[in-house]
């Protein structure tokens, strides 16, 4: 896959409409849209559970707890509603709970408008450089943290498909990690980060005790990176050089 930046609006591979987006609050990690395009004048937001523009309202429709991952939250709102003004213009606040693990979610609004615009904790998008198929382990990573064996071993897919795209496609995970690090595609430090994690299938298998939710989050702190590593800082130098090149020198024809 080319390692270019895609081009302004392009969405990411595993969906036509939106960035899959992950967020980490505290090392927790929740799943969200982030709109591509709306009509024209319509301020750029989030979308809800059912793939249309996120509002306020009695409740906040997101599609999993930023905080706890349930799906199909209860998001309710607080009556915590306040204003505020200054360089990122007249915002509205409000506040929303968790109605099964009470963690707080606020949503930002342009004064006047129902469209959530920011929310919080903070978003930090999947870049759209990553390829489908780990992006879409990744977002089943994030999604599966209240099982940690099951996140652990679709962190672990998301690295396998990773590095079978770079073409390390033989032996054990282990071992192409290895051989990744060998050929300078990964660090060192990665590799060692990598090989103290539970991301093996047969550590899970040998362990003295189950993967807790902690050892779920380190997995998938670790793909996260190396999807970063891999794809996104190639992108993002690939883009730097294209616009910082020296224009051609328009020559005048006598």
């Amino acid at each position: 896959m080319n390692s270019e930046d895609p081009p302004p609006g392009r969405p990411c591979a595993m969906t036509s409409r939106a960035n899959w987006s992950i967020q980490r609050p505290g090392g927790v990690v929740g799943i969200v849209q982030r709109v591509q395009e709306l009509p024209a004048g319509t301020q750029v937001g989030l979308l809800d559970k059912h793939g249309q523009p996120l509002q306020v309202g009695p409740d906040l429709a997101l599609s999993r707890c930023p905080h706890c991952s349930i799906a199909d939250p209860m998001l309710v709102n607080s009556g915590g509603e306040f204003t505020t003004q200054g360089r990122g213009g007249h915002r509205q606040w409000s506040l929303f709970a968790c109605r099964t693990c009470g963690g707080a979610v606020m949503a930002g609004t342009k004064h006047g408008s129902p469209l959530v615009i920011e929310c919080y904790p903070r978003i930090e998008e999947l870049h759209a450089a990553v390829p489908q198929r780990p992006c879409e382990y990744l977002r089943q990573a994030a999604e599966s943290l209240g099982q940690p064996a099951a996140s652990i071993a679709v962190s672990a897919a998301a690295v396998d498909a990773m590095l079978k795209e770079k073409g390390l496609s033989h032996g054990s995970l282990k071992d192409r990690i290895d051989q990744a690090a060998a050929s300078h595609l990964i660090t060192d430090g990665m590799k060692q980060w990598a090989h103290q994690i539970r991301l093996d299938a047969n550590d899970q298998r040998y362990a003295p005790a189950l993967p807790t939710r902690e050892d779920a989050r380190r997995c998938l702190d670790f793909a996260i990176a190396l999807a970063d590593f891999l794809y996104v800082l190639p992108a993002r130098v690939t883009r730097g050089i294209q616009q910082s090149a020296p224009q051609p020198q328009l020559i005048s024809q006598l």
